[in-house]
């Protein structure tokens, strides 16, 4: 296991989960808690762009903790803190 770990290529989604992590640090460092997902669909690398790519980043970043996903109304936000309980 230890070697698959260290050796083993990522996979594709692996990688845009890193990149687009590495593009929300932007906002995080501007202090921002929040980001509407259509901002970062239309903002973001434009490799990541297509929906069923970024939707798949946008998974393995909730999957590990670094993001959570929350709505209001029709607005679909993607929380830069993690996962934590909010009030909207």
């Amino acid at each position: 296991d230890e070697f698959k770990r260290i050796f083993a290529i990522p996979k594709q989604e692996e990688i845009d989960a890193v990149e687009l992590n590495n593009w929300l640090d932007r906002y995080r460092s501007k202090g921002s808690e929040w980001v509407l997902k259509n901002d970062v669909r239309q903002r973001c690398p434009n490799k990541l762009r297509e929906k069923d790519r970024l939707d798949r980043a946008l998974s393995i970043l909730r999957d590990e903790g670094k993001i959570n996903f929350s709505k209001s109304g029709s607005a679909r936000y993607i929380e830069l803190s993690g996962p934590r309980p909010r009030s909207w």
